[in-house]
C-alpha cells in the first residue's frame, strides 16, 4: 500500500475524530470573501510523484481556493474543520505579501484543522511550470481519441478535463 495512502487514512481519521467531538461544520462552499481576514493558516502539500512525503510549500496564507471534487472551495481563518476530496484544477493561494501562488492540483484530499490547511495530492504543478503548447497538444490528442468501451470513455473525459484545466491556468482564465 505505501506511505501516501496511510497518511491519507490518518488525515481522514483525525478529521472524523474532530467532527465527532462536537465540531459544527460550516457550509463548505464560499463564493466570495470580503473583509480584512488575516490567517494563521499554513498551506502544506506533498508531491508524491517525487516522494510521498516531500513538502512542496509551507507558507502563511490569507486565503486558499482549492478544487473540490464537486466545485471550488474557499478557505479562510478559523474555518470549521473540513475534510475535502480534491478534484483537478487550479489551486490559488493568496499570501499576506499580496502575492498569489497558483498550482495545478489533481486528486487527493484537503484537511483544515486548527487553522492549518494540509493538502495531500497526487500532483501539484506550479502554474509557471505548465507548458501551454503541451496542454493544447494533450487536449487535441484527447479530442481525437475514439473510445470503444466505458473505461476508454472515462479515460478520455479525464484527459479532456485535465488538458482544459491546464490551459485555463496558463491563459489566466
Amino acid at each position: 500500500m505505501g506511505v501516501y495512502p496511510r497518511r491519507v487514512e490518518r488525515v481522514l481519521a483525525e478529521c472524523v475524530e474532530a467532527l465527532l467531538k462536537g465540531c459544527k461544520p460550516l457550509p463548505h462552499v464560499t463564493t466570495s470573501c470580503t473583509g480584512e481576514a488575516r490567517t494563521k493558516c499554513r498551506a502544506i502539500f506533498p508531491e508524491p510523484s517525487e516522494t510521498p512525503e516531500q513538502q512542496v510549500l509551507d507558507e502563511q496564507i490569507i486565503q486558499a481556493i482549492i478544487p473540490g471534487h464537486d466545485g471550488k472551495v474557499g478557505i479562510l481563518t478559523d474555518r470549521a474543520p473540513l475534510l475535502l476530496k480534491l478534484g483537478l484544477g487550479e489551486m490559488r493561494l493568496d499570501l499576506p505579501s499580496g502575492q498569489r501562488q497558483i498550482f495545478y492540483v489533481e486528486g487527493g484530499v484537503a484537511q483544515m484543522k486548527d487553522n492549518k490547511l494540509t493538502i495531500l495530492t497526487t500532483e501539484a504543478v506550479p502554474a509557471n511550470s505548465i507548458n501551454a503548447d503541451s496542454a493544447r497538444a494533450e487536449l487535441a490528442e484527447a479530442q481525437a481519441r475514439k473510445p470503444t468501451d466505458p473505461a476508454g470513455l472515462d479515460q478520455r473525459e479525464q484527459s479532456l478535463a485535465r488538458a482544459r484545466a491546464r490551459i485555463a491556468i496558463v491563459s489566466g482564465k
